[in-house]
């Protein structure tokens, strides 16, 4: 039956997003009131207005939340009460939750099931080996960015967090600059390797925000190249030059003799810091220089010496099983604990998985590592000045400097900022391709604006 008259916009706000986007026409005919009220009863059936909105603004604000640990980076982590409880292991806690209750009102029920149990099976392998607090953590952190990851985000929620992320970048840069001049007890070397990451931020969403917002990314970065290599984080350098020499290359809208040139000062500048400054040259291939990288012997300083502790221990419990599924959670802390060894963790992500949760687990790791460069590099090749290619790009890049150099898995302040910016970047191709796809416009056919694509 056809509603009489107005009758069929009745329940629905004015400033609805229903009625702003159905168009009502101020005098219907009776077909179209019929259409028009089909739709608006099936919109409010499947996704209700309030709810809706509700949901997508506690999605931004748990999400924005998890982007606060870059510029907070490893200073919760200092803070631990006993051998049971630390404040960043609480805050994970929380976060956590926040991304289940995401998961639960997107009724992404697999996932859910699927990320918890293996939690619940971490968190007795960890028990069993002899709980650590490392391990617990690590566990934690893993499971809350694989919930992120699927979060979903409306063009509403992409421009609040894009924000939200480079202003967390800029103050992430401010402290590691400010720590030349300022010795910060609770921000140690570990906390250098937030730097890739806020420099992905500066440049993706400088570029999205827009021209002025791209300008001061651009400084900020720089910035932060400057900080952690005076600081002598290896790795953190690495990723952050390889970050930026990416963007300047593929992604920067200047001419190419700008952007090659600016490539070419910086490689030389760092190559000269490294090889003439003392202690850099130490930090680099003095000391332990167990590591060895085609002609370079690299300072590993101990990461040998953990993996010939943690292969001495296993001796005895070696087989197929153990060498395809580990020993279980735990096991590397609580062997590198009985040896007395001078780090609590292995610095090499590779050492501590092969031995928690062998060659399953590094593999699933790797896969996962290429899987979203190659999100990244097909993202390019669509949309050369998409900020979701270079997100896509520089997650991986960072992920897999620092799954060689350190133990990133345990540490909050990089991997749960790395889901957010895959959600986000996720999100940012499904939303463009569903516009093109609705305006029935190609790809190679969309114009770009600001690195978003336009219908």
């Amino acid at each position: 039956m056809t509603p009489p008259g107005t009758a069929w916009q009745q329940g629905f706000p004015a400033n609805s997003s229903v009625n702003s986007s159905l168009k009502f026409p101020s005098n219907p005919g009776p077909v179209v009131r019929q259409i028009t009220y089909d739709r608006s009863v099936a919109l409010l059936k499947n996704k209700p207005v309030g709810s809706a909105r509700q949901r997508s603004r506690f999605t931004a604000i748990i999400l924005s939340l998890g982007l606060l640990w870059l510029p907070l980076s490893e200073t919760l982590h200092h803070y631990a009460a006993t051998s049971w409880f630390s404040l960043n292991l609480a805050l994970t806690a929380i976060y956590f939750l926040g991304v289940v209750a995401i998961a639960i009102l997107d009724r992404r029920a697999l996932p859910l099931f699927f990320i918890t149990s293996l939690m619940v099976i971490g968190v007795a392998s960890n028990i069993t080996n002899g709980y650590s607090i490392a391990s617990a953590q690590y566990l934690l952190t893993l499971a809350a960015m694989a919930l992120t990851l699927f979060a979903l985000l409306t063009s509403e929620d992409l421009s609040t967090i894009s924000r939200v992320a480079f202003v967390s970048a800029y103050l992430a840069a401010a402290f590691l600059a400010l720590e030349l001049i300022v010795d910060f007890s609770w921000h140690g070397r570990a906390g250098q390797s937030v730097a890739p990451l806020a420099v992905v931020c500066l440049f993706a969403f400088g570029q999205y925000l827009g021209r002025w917002y791209s300008v001061a990314g651009c400084l900020g970065a720089y910035t932060t190249l400057i900080a952690v290599s005076a600081n002598t984080s290896r790795m953190a350098t690495a990723t952050t030059f390889l970050v930026i020499a990416i963007w300047l290359l593929f992604f920067s809208p200047w001419t190419l003799p700008l952007r090659v040139g600016l490539v070419t000062a910086t490689t030389a500048a760092e190559a000269a810091y490294w090889r003439f400054n003392s202690w850099a040259n130490e930090r680099l291939v003095g000391r332990d220089a167990s590591l060895e990288i085609g002609p370079l012997r690299i300072n590993g300083e101990g990461r040998s010496e953990a993996a010939r502790i943690l292969s001495d221990a296993s001796q005895d419990g070696e087989g197929i099983i153990a060498h395809l599924l580990g020993h279980g959670v735990g096991y590397t802390q609580n062997a590198l604990g009985v040896a007395d060894f001078h780090l609590d963790k292995p610095h090499n992500e590779v050492i501590r998985l092969s031995s928690d949760v062998g060659l399953l687990g590094i593999g699933l790791w790797s896969i996962f590592i290429l899987a979203i460069l190659a999100l990244g590099v097909r993202a390019a090749y669509r949309s050369r000045r998409s900020p979701a290619a270079l997100i896509f790009i520089g997650v991986s890049v960072t992920l897999a400097g620092f799954t060689y150099s350190d133990n990133p898995l345990s540490y909050a302040w990089l991997l749960i900022p790395s889901g957010v910016l895959l959600a986000w970047a996720f999100n940012s191709v499904r939303l463009d391709r569903s516009a093109l796809n609705s305006s029935g416009a190609s790809l190679p056919e969309a114009k770009q604006s600001d690195g978003h694509l336009l219908a």
